[in-house]
């Protein structure tokens, strides 16, 4: 959700200067996607890379679904989108985990972390608004 918060409050048209060049919105956001995710990993678990993968995804394909290029936002869209992220983020973290660790998972617990965790976050969608929305 704070990378979904970030993609939507973040300048889609200010470039940033940077140790390396200027960064663009995109790469702004797989930026903080992917800290996000590695700090994520050094918090919860043992196995790091999952979530900094799955968050810095997040973070590529959200700046560039908002990029206006595909739709204009909404508040439904909001609900489904963060929805959809949540469960990508999940997807793609669990099958980065099964593919590099012998780690045995429940699959059907799985599945119910992933519903819950979509149920809390998407309500979110309502009220998260891009910035050139709130003003």
């Amino acid at each position: 959700m704070v990378v979904y918060a970030y993609i939507l409050k973040t300048d889609k048209k200010k470039q940033v200067d940077g140790f390396i060049g200027r960064f663009s919105y995109e790469t702004r956001s797989t930026i903080f996607g992917a800290l996000v995710g590695l700090i994520e990993d050094l918090v919860m678990s043992s196995f790091i890379g999952s979530s900094f993968l799955s968050l810095g995804l997040v973070g590529f394909i959200g700046a560039i679904l908002f990029s206006d290029v595909f739709f204009r936002w909404s508040p439904l869209i909001g609900v489904v989108l963060i929805s959809f992220f949540t469960i990508f983020s999940e997807i793609v973290n669990v099958l980065v985990r099964i593919i590099f660790t012998d780690l045995s998972f429940n699959f059907i617990s799985i599945l119910e972390f992933i519903i819950i965790q979509t149920f809390i976050n998407s309500p979110f969608g309502l009220f998260i608004k891009p910035i050139d929305m709130s003003e």
